[in-house]
């Protein structure tokens, strides 16, 4: 993950620096008034460094502090918020003269603000309880599962190695949803991190679950232990 976030900030940085040479790389440019169009410029230059160095910072920050879970998918929302910022901005210096100009670039804020949106709910570590009878999984491809289906529970010293995702959300350490998994097919996951997995077998699944905190699974495990026959 740190090398995808290497290259992203590349990529924004190098970007600016060609947007600074080449202003009508941006969209509607042309069709902005003239005295406006210094300050677009700026505007752009500026939004493209902030989101390089930004997720430049963020991902050794993340990586120099060990950080997982929510903490993954930081740079990409750091990138989707400067980005919505900076649309509005850039609307109001007027690179859209008509209507359906304008609606595209609503529309657009608005979809960057449903994956912003996603995006957090997927990083959420799901509550996982537990009563006599059942299991209790929150959150986005969570579910219920009664102990008696479930045949075993092991602890895995690592998450499990994936190979593609069959319909899930991934982002960074974090993975749920069904993922195709080396050695055991296509299974349930809900991961939150690298380290410590717990894999339970029931009778119609495989599914995988961790915590950010290997605290955490390691009780989780201890409780499920105990009460699975």
């Amino acid at each position: 993950m740190e090398s995808v976030n290497y290259i992203i900030a590349g990529s924004f940085i190098v970007l600016a620096f060609l947007v600074n040479k080449f202003p009508k790389l941006l969209s509607g440019y042309d069709s902005i008034p003239d005295e406006n169009k210094p300050a677009a410029k700026r505007l752009s230059v500026n939004m493209l460094l902030i989101i390089g160095i930004g997720v430049l910072l963020l991902g050794l920050v993340v990586s120099l502090a060990g950080l997982s879970g929510i903490w993954s998918g930081a740079p990409i929302l750091f990138i989707l918020l400067v980005t919505v910022v900076y649309l509005v901005k850039y609307v109001r210096l007027g690179p859209y003269e008509n209507n359906s100009g304008k609606a595209s670039i609503v529309i657009m804020v608005l979809i960057v603000c449903a994956v912003i949106v996603s995006t957090l709910i997927g990083v959420r570590e799901p509550e996982i309880t537990i009563s006599d009878q059942q299991m209790h999984i929150s959150g986005i491809y969570g579910n219920d599962y009664n102990l008696t289906d479930i045949e075993y529970v092991t602890l895995k010293d690592e998450t499990p190695v994936t190979t593609f995702k069959s319909n899930g959300f991934g982002m960074g350490g974090i993975k749920k949803g069904h993922f195709d998994v080396k050695g055991d097919g296509i299974c349930l996951l809900f991961v939150s991190g690298n380290g410590k997995c717990i894999r339970l077998k029931t009778k119609s699944d495989v599914i995988y679950i961790n915590f950010a905190d290997e605290t955490k699974t390691e009780e989780l495990f201890g409780k499920l232990d105990g009460m699975v026959k």
